[in-house]
């Protein structure tokens, strides 16, 4: 496995774990039940927040897979 593959795979796991008790306990009544407007809205400002980072993280071009234009050789420039 490669070395992505392991973190990723972990942080797959772990997060489907935590889904997986989250559902159980919400189907169970575990968690409280929050009042219509309990965040105000911040939810979809964090949200939009973390979106435009992961965009802009994504986005960001690594100079290090930069491919670089051959220079022209003298023997095969037609001036």
């Amino acid at each position: 496995m490669s070395g992505v593959g392991k973190p990723l795979l972990l942080g797959a796991g772990a997060l489907a774990l935590f889904a997986i008790l989250f559902t159980a306990g919400s189907a169970l009544g575990v968690w409280p039940l929050l009042p219509p407007g309990a965040f105000l809205g911040w939810d979809l400002s964090v949200g939009l927040a973390g979106g435009l980072l992961l965009l802009a993280s994504l986005g960001r071009r690594d100079p290090a897979l930069r491919i670089e234009k051959p220079e022209p050789d003298a023997r095969n420039s037609r001036f």
